[in-house]
């Protein structure tokens, strides 16, 4: 035999926020639960000094275009190769194939925008069809 639960009014634990008091103190001031103080509260904990030679390091190389061409050759390396496993959907392989083209494409050509090249030359021709730009 199940046992029933009564129905009994939930007690409130003295100390704790309940929803009237948040939505009272939002109306009142700045939130505790805003996003704007939830960040505050994450960045507050964080030594960015200690990895300040890091973030300027990505920073510099994410605008050099040897980067983009090595996300490019990495996007192709992962495109799936006969024999490959890719579950029992007969369609996987080709919407994988796909995705990882235009990646590959996409990183190709930022590159070449930041080499400064013309990205109508014939040399990009294929990588901006891939991509569905219109030329």
């Amino acid at each position: 035999m199940i046992a029933k639960k009564e129905n009994r009014p939930r007690e409130e634990n003295p100390g704790t926020a309940t929803t009237h008091s948040i939505r009272e103190s939002s109306i009142s001031g700045p939130s505790l639960f805003s996003p704007q103080a939830q960040v505050r509260r994450a960045l507050a904990g964080l030594d960015l000094g200690a990895h300040r030679d890091d973030l300027v390091a990505d920073a510099i190389s994410s605008v050099l275009p040897a980067q983009w061409e090595q996300r490019g050759r990495i996007f192709e390396d992962c495109r799936p190769r006969p024999g490959d496993y890719l579950g029992t959907d007969p369609t996987a392989a080709q919407r994988i194939d796909r995705r990882c083209a235009v990646s590959a494409a996409q990183c190709r050509l930022h590159a070449a925008v930041l080499r400064g090249d013309d990205i109508l030359d014939p040399e990009h021709a294929a990588d901006l069809a891939l991509i569905g730009a219109i030329v």
